[in-house]
């Protein structure tokens, strides 16, 4: 602790160094469009949650109360991504992209919960699918699963 207090100057100044950094190697999470299909739209994602699981390790920080920086800002950061996901997959079902047998707001939260689950629970994962939480085996087997769920057509 004394040398995150000395480089850092404490756990906020660690963190708002991890958030630069990130910001620097991969810009600001980009929104996703509806311009590309679901699929390449959620692999990208679930593959830049994966390959580097600190972003999601902060936003899982400030869900459990101990989140050193502005919890407010990051909290409207979330609703903003929220909402959009909400639209976006309201808009596909609408063109026909994705099947309208489930709520929108269910398929966003469940595409989310999927990239977040391997960096909030992987024992959880391990025990359930039996392969590394961050493999590629996970997330081909869960992009399959959603998918099917979700009426998606596969992407040749």
């Amino acid at each position: 602790m004394q040398l995150i207090s000395y480089y850092f100057g404490g756990k906020e100044g660690l963190l708002e160094e991890l958030r630069r950094s990130w910001r620097e190697r991969h810009g600001q999470p980009a929104p996703t469009t509806t311009a590309e299909p679901f699929q390449e739209n959620f692999r990208a994602a679930l593959n830049a949650t994966l390959q580097d699981p600190r972003r999601a390790r902060l936003i899982v920080w400030q869900a459990l109360g101990d989140y050193p920086g502005d919890a407010d800002a990051l909290a409207a950061e979330w609703h903003k991504v929220s909402a959009s996901a909400v639209e976006q997959m309201r808009a596909r079902q609408a063109v026909g992209e994705v099947g309208d047998e489930l709520e929108p707001e269910f398929l966003a939260l469940l595409s989310f919960l999927l990239a977040f689950a391997p960096v909030a629970l992987p024992q959880v994962i391990e025990a359930i699918y039996g392969v590394d939480p961050l493999s590629a085996e996970y997330r081909e087997r869960v992009s399959r699963q959603l998918f099917s769920l979700m009426g998606v057509q596969p992407n040749l």
